[in-house]
């Protein structure tokens, strides 16, 4: 994560400028699941195929956990 804070000012000005504080740095939910990638997966596939496609997930929560479902569609297909 990257914060980029540009103050700027001109001659007119010469007064204090702005601070940012009480930052938080975490999970949000207790149980988090990331999609990071996916580890396999064809390009192109025929109307009514099923392809295997194998998922890389991230646990970002604060619980860990053993198992989830899963779904996706492809162009809303």
């Amino acid at each position: 994560m990257i914060f980029r804070f540009v103050f700027t000012s001109d001659a007119v000005v010469n007064s204090d400028g702005v601070s940012v504080d009480d930052f938080y740095f975490g999970s949000l939910y207790a149980k988090d699941a990331a999609l990071i990638g996916f580890v396999n997966s064809s390009d192109t596939a025929m109307v009514g195929n099923v392809l295997p496609t194998q998922v890389r997930i991230e646990n970002r929560g604060s619980q860990n956990f053993s198992n989830l479902n899963l779904t996706y569609d492809v162009n809303e297909l």
